[in-house]
């Protein structure tokens, strides 16, 4: 006999946005993992006296959007802007955020995890200045809890501004990194800085797309460029209407979006940067699995989010209306998060 379900979503348009990408009416969630996709009638039997049944009334739910490449904690960050940050990002149907932490931010994110009052996920991507203390602590990516952990070392741009370091200086950050467990977060723009980047990941180490490495902020490549990221299989994260991410989808390559510094939210708008895509040429189904399975991809996290299927966790966005009927996707609203089977969110 199957356990009663803690909540179940009916009278839906669930998409799994898997392979095949399978519809379903309803999805079922206990524990904070999905339990059951099937229809509204099947859904019933796993009702129970304490379950809390909640009516989609035709609305869209997809798996939950992640941004590959946040700065909610880049700067001061207390208690309450932390809040305000991560509120603005489940509003977004977000609830899963790369953030490049800085200070005391990932402190603090631990304790608002602690005592329950942070309302998304956050892997942390420190900055490359912290790598000796990271490993004198033996910090590797995955360390932490279901809802904050460590994620990836942001590596900057090679060159001589105040924010950038020279060539020398990254091959000895990536190498290191690697060597410690920490997946990579490098920045790079153009094909030309694409390139070196790869060359420099490839002599980090025997398989940079096994360690989900990824390159931020990737706005332009050339088809040898894209043709060279897919088959070593390092991830692109590119800022919304990105140029390259139609030529870098067309030859396969595992692509996530990412705010990458582009306004003042800290976090990207994911339904204007799926509607970017599809305006290049990207089909709808496409452009939503880079905002979700996409990002999941980038945190190596393919096995717990990003679709929908049985035992995975329970993050959903909730649409007010179909994103492949819409004249702009970028106008649909967001009507519900759901982080951890726990509604988040909610705008109905």
């Amino acid at each position: 006999m199957h356990a009663d379900a803690d909540i179940v979503f009916i009278g839906g348009e669930v998409h799994t946005l898997g392979a095949s990408d399978e519809t379903y009416e309803a999805v079922a969630v206990r524990d904070g993992r999905i339990t059951r996709l099937d229809s509204n009638y099947e859904a019933q039997f796993g009702v129970g006296v304490e379950t809390d049944v909640i009516d989609l009334d035709g609305r869209v739910l997809l798996p939950g959007f992640v941004d590959s490449a946040a700065t909610l904690g880049d700067g001061e960050a207390t208690r309450g802007s932390l809040r305000s940050a991560a509120a603005h990002a489940i509003e977004r149907g977000i609830t899963t955020v790369h953030d490049r932490v800085a200070g005391d931010a990932a402190g603090t994110y631990r304790d608002l995890a602690a005592d329950g009052t942070l309302p998304l996920r956050v892997e942390f991507d420190y900055g490359y200045g912290t790598l000796d203390a990271l490993t004198a602590v033996g910090a590797r990516t995955g360390h932490g809890s279901e809802r904050v952990r460590t994620g990836a070392l942001a590596v900057p741009p090679v060159g001589d501004g105040a924010d950038e370091i020279t060539p020398s200086v990254r091959r000895d950050v990536l190498r290191r990194a690697d060597d410690a467990g920490l997946r990579i977060a490098a920045r790079a723009t153009d094909a030309a800085s694409v390139g070196s980047l790869l060359d420099e990941y490839e002599a980090a180490t025997a398989d940079p797309g096994a360690s989900c490495h990824r390159i931020v902020g990737i706005q332009d490549v050339t088809p040898d460029a894209a043709t060279r990221l897919a088959e070593i299989g390092v991830v692109a994260v590119v800022p919304p209407g990105s140029d390259a991410v139609g030529p870098l989808l067309d030859v396969g390559a595992h692509v996530a979006f990412g705010w990458c510094e582009n306004d003042n939210d800290g976090v990207y708008d994911p339904l204007a940067a799926v509607d970017m895509a599809v305006e290049r040429g990207v089909r709808t189904t496409t452009a939503l699995r880079t905002a979700t399975a996409g990002g999941a991809c980038a945190g190596g996290e393919e096995e717990r989010c990003g679709t929908l299927s049985i035992n995975q966790a329970a993050d959903f966005t909730v649409l007010e209306r179909s994103p492949w009927a819409a004249d702009s996707i970028a106008d649909v609203d967001v009507a519900m998060t759901v982080v951890d089977g726990e509604v988040v969110h909610d705008a109905r």
